[in-house]
Formats: C-alpha cells, sequence, structure tokens
C-alpha cells in the first residue's frame, strides 16, 4: 500500500500471534479500519467473530492460496501440526508467510483487493506489487541455487513455522518439539525426538524467539547438538521487511548446513 494508506499491525512485533490476546482498543482499530487482511488457516480464531462482522471489509491472505484447504485432508502431517493444543488447536499450518512463492499470491491478491478499493490509484499498486514480485523471485532463485551445495538435509524445529519454507527447498524437518506453544513434551515424545536426532543425524534444532527455549536447550545439550534462533516474525534479527525476514532467517540456517 506504501503511501496510499496507513497500515498497522495488529499483533506487536515480539508477539507471538498464537498466544495473542486483543485489547478493546484492539477491537475499536479493527472495526475503524477501511480494510482489515489477516493471515486465515485458524491463526486468528480469537478474532473470528469480530473479523466475520466486517463483512467485505475483510479478506485472508490464506484465500490467495486455496489448495491448502484441500492438502489438509491429504496430508495427515499438516492435519496434526497443532492438533495436540485444546485452546489454540488449528488443522492447518498457519506460516504461510514464510516461503517466498506463496508470498508472491498474497501480494498479487493483496494488489488486486488494494486497486478494487482505490482504482483511482491502480498503477501505484501495481508498480509495488511488481517490484516485491521481483525481490521475491530474486530471492527464490537464490536459495535455490545456494541449497544446491549441500545434500540431505535434517534438522529439528521448536515449532513448525518453518513447514513450507522447509519443503518448498527440500530441507527435511525430521521432528517438533513443541507442537503448540505452551504445550511442552511428553516423556514418551522426548525419546522419539532422541531416536529421531540419533537416527537421521540431526546437528541442529532451530528455536525461535516467541517460544521458550528451555526443553530444546536440554534436548540439545544432552545429545550434544547445536541450537540457533529463527524468527517466523523477524523483529528479533532486525528485519524491515518481508523479504529481509526470509533472507536474514535463511542466512541464519546456512552455517549449520556447512557442518551436516
Amino acid at each position: 500500500a506504501g503511501e496510499m494508506a496507513e497500515v498497522t499491525s495488529f499483533i506487536p512485533p515480539d508477539a507471538s500471534p498464537h498466544t495473542f490476546s486483543p485489547t478493546p482498543d484492539n477491537i475499536k482499530l479493527l472495526e475503524s479500519a477501511d480494510i482489515v487482511i489477516s493471515n486465515g488457516l485458524e491463526l486468528e480464531t480469537y478474532l473470528e467473530g469480530i473479523l466475520r462482522n466486517l463483512g467485505d471489509r475483510h479478506f485472508t491472505a490464506a484465500s490467495f492460496l486455496p489448495e491448502l484447504q484441500d492438502e489438509v485432508h491429504s496430508e495427515g502431517e499438516i492435519h496434526n501440526v497443532h492438533a495436540h493444543d485444546h485452546h489454540h488447536h488449528h488443522a492447518f499450518n498457519p506460516h504461510i508467510w514464510l516461503d517466498p512463492l506463496f508470498l508472491l499470491r498474497i501480494a498479487e491478491g493483496i494488489s488486486i483487493s488494494l486497486i478494487s478499493f482505490d482504482p483511482d490509484n491502480h498503477s501505484y499498486y501495481q508498480n509495488r506489487y511488481q517490484q516485491l514480485r521481483e525481490e521475491l523471485l530474486a530471492l527464490h532463485e537464490m536459495i535455490s541455487e545456494e541449497r544446491k551445495d549441500w545434500g540431505a538435509l535434517n534438522i529439528i524445529n521448536f515449532h513448525d513455522a518453518f513447514y513450507y519454507f522447509n519443503k518448498r527447498y527440500d530441507i527435511n524437518r525430521a521432528a517438533v518439539i513443541v507442537h503448540s506453544p505452551g504445550r511442552e513434551p511428553t516423556p514418551r515424545e522426548l525419546v522419539q525426538i532422541g531416536r529421531t536426532i540419533r537416527d537421521e543425524n540431526v546437528r541442529v534444532i532451530f528455536l525461535e524467539p516467541q517460544l521458550n527455549p528451555k526443553a530444546a536447550e536440554i534436548i540439545a545439550a544432552e545429545h550434544n547438538i547445536s541450537t540457533a534462533v529463527l524468527d517466523p516474525l523477524g523483529s528479533q534479527i532486525g528485519a524491515t521487511t518481508i523479504v529481509e525476514l526470509l533472507l536474514l532467517n535463511w542466512e541464519r540456517m546456512k552455517p549449520f548446513f556447512e557442518s551436516i
């Protein structure tokens, strides 16, 4: 939207969208907005009623990725990503902003929606989209080319935020430690994670700054493997744009691939 709109992020940069609780002022902000864009895929279940009441003023980023609605029925792994949490249950993995090619389609859809809302500035929105498109394609091509430097990559993610990124670039997420924020792994799950580390020669656990790393650090120490922090929201790694967010996380991954 650039200069044509005042854009406000509803969730603070250091907060987890899984556990965020809106204040009355947050609700007033939503109700007064001309356009509200949510992620979708059940990430904002705590706002469902309010968003529904916004009518045509609201749409989801996930609406531009309709195949994900079908994938949940054919890939049980996605269905179970957060299935153990009774308070933050998701049938879908909602972290679609961490895949550059998904972002391309989301950006195009948002651009079209903005043009529909504000047709007088059609050229402005289209040019902004084209600029972002070029940056995302260049990033995707760079990551794809660099990925060729390594063979099989087996990692553990503390939380499955990078599911789509891993899938896009053929990185095997061998295990997830916390299936839902606030839910610690059971003793049985810890045993299974340890077995996976040994069987698949996992050398790193990627943490997230929004979540307590204690369980992952204990596992890493027990099995003498490394930990590193990836940030799906970007605020803790200094990302100022969505392209920077993806690039900086990729740069944090690469040193650990050298040792695999």
